[in-house]
């Protein structure tokens, strides 16, 4: 065996020691165990058919090594604002080829280009994979939502009635909030949908788009063997209503946790793909890190397009770090060709094969892609049917619009984020000095580090759950 290279696909550092102060108030240096996960490319002979050949192999190595670190003072990582009325619009892409050749191996992130310390947990983050997105909550910002809804007149999106918005909390004898709780829906003794609440004890109803209906709604929350009830009128105006429990909630010493990343694996996400597998293990390490200390489960989901090598590769949920990342890092961009891709079976595989916890917990989807779903292939289930089955399991779907999203795009990823109770995300930057206005209907909207970003929204989910 010969070495060929070795290629550094991310250098991620863990703080597993504590910074002391002296008595001057001074930081010193610690002796701290670094985590990183390395990519090793080897060239092989074997023999195949009675005849010599050298092959590459790639091969994934988790290792723990010790340093002591130069520490330097903390900074934090400014939150911007910014308006859809003094926005640049970049270009969008129009139906047709996105990869139009072949597609470059993936580049590696080397140390010589420089390190940012992420501000949400002190992980070194290399200067090339350096993004900042910006995030927008269309349920708070609901009359400019309609007004989006009511502005967009193409037809090539599935239109979902959410005028109508009825959200329900559900609470314990002391007001605080129940998570998990399954809330089962009929009229006139048929059922409609079951939902569930999220880690601030609400879920988000909105009849109109499960059909017309006539009658009465009765929603009925289980907890155990206690029932609690309440009607509403169909065709009324939307309410804040709520449901009370008799006793205190009863949760488990550590909130568990599920995450899990649904990544655009096609060719046209070769750029993002190398800069965000290096995000989202630095995400990774400092959620898994997080003073709350949840019982923390990782996940991913691949997708690519019909007629690729492969159309979804599933990584179910698991406790284990160090497996999750190592097969974090081998995704790669490869194939597509159209504009579209399959996202409708990478849902369902979200949905279905990843082995959700649903009681008591927070479950999340980061959505990571560049392109809107077929939706020219009749014998699936569509985003809308998915999008449902998340609000049923309390699933909430955050989508991160890549680069070259269009406005298909960006219509159905705001539709997956508003009623699941997400949010709507978007790169905004791809380097340490480039910062771009997005090219999306957004009025208003905040910027921060990709990484500080989601791992304050998972911060935020966890809040409500812990004294």
């Amino acid at each position: 065996m010969r070495w060929k290279k070795v290629s550094w696909w991310g250098f991620w550092f863990v703080m597993a020691g504590l910074l002391t102060l002296a008595a001057c108030s001074q930081r010193q240096p610690q002796v701290v165990e670094v985590t990183r996960v390395v990519t090793e490319t080897v060239v092989e002979t074997v023999e195949v058919e009675g005849q010599v050949q050298e092959i590459e192999v790639t091969r994934v190595v988790v290792e723990t090594v010790t340093i002591a670190p130069e520490i330097d003072a903390p900074g934090d990582s400014p939150l911007s604002r910014g308006s859809e009325g003094d926005a640049v619009p970049l270009p969008t892409p129009a139906s047709g080829p996105k990869v139009t050749g072949g597609v470059a191996p993936l580049a590696a992130s080397s140390g010589e280009e420089g390190v940012r310390a992420g501000t949400a947990g002190d992980i070194p983050l290399v200067a090339s994979s350096h993004l900042t997105a910006g995030e927008v909550d269309d349920n708070q910002q609901w009359a400019a939502y309609l007004a989006y809804l009511q502005a967009y007149t193409a037809d090539d999106v599935i239109r979902l009635d959410v005028s109508e918005r009825h959200i329900i909390q559900v609470v314990d004898t002391l007001g605080q909030p129940m998570p998990g709780i399954p809330l089962h829906i009929t009229v006139n003794g048929e059922p409609v949908t079951s939902l569930r609440t999220h880690s601030d004890g609400a879920a988000h109803f909105f009849p109109r788009i499960y059909g017309p209906q006539t009658g009465t709604y009765e929603i009925t929350a289980v907890n155990g063997a206690q029932t609690v009830t309440m009607s509403l009128a169909v065709g009324g105006a939307g309410q804040d209503r709520r449901l009370a429990f008799t006793g205190e909630r009863e949760l488990g010493t550590a909130v568990p946790l599920d995450i899990l990343f649904l990544i655009d694996a096609t060719g046209s996400m070769h750029d993002e793909i190398r800069q965000l597998k290096d995000n989202m293990i630095a995400i990774a390490l400092q959620i898994d890190a997080l003073p709350a200390r949840p019982a923390v489960r990782f996940g991913f989901v691949t997708y690519r397009d019909r007629g690729d090598d492969f159309l979804v590769n599933t990584f179910p949920l698991t406790a284990e770090l160090e497996p999750f990342l190592a097969a974090l890092a081998t995704i790669e961009a490869r194939g597509g060709g159209d504009y579209p891709e399959d996202l409708h079976a990478g849902l369902a595989s979200a949905l279905q094969d990843a082995n959700w916890r649903q009681e008591n917990g927070v479950s999340l989807i980061f959505l990571i892609a560049d392109a809107p779903p077929h939706l020219d292939y009749p014998d699936q289930e569509d985003y809308a049917a998915h999008l449902r089955q998340a609000a049923s399991q309390g699933i909430k779907i955050y989508p991160l619009a890549s680069s070259g999203l269009n406005a298909q795009g960006e219509y159905i990823f705001r539709q997956l984020a508003q009623v699941t109770n997400g949010r709507f995300l978007f790169l905004t930057a791809t380097s340490e000095d480039v910062t771009a206005e997005p090219a999306f209907a957004v009025i208003d909207y905040s910027v921060a580090d990709l990484d500080d970003l989601i791992v304050r929204i998972v911060t935020e989910e966890l809040a409500a759950l812990n004294p």
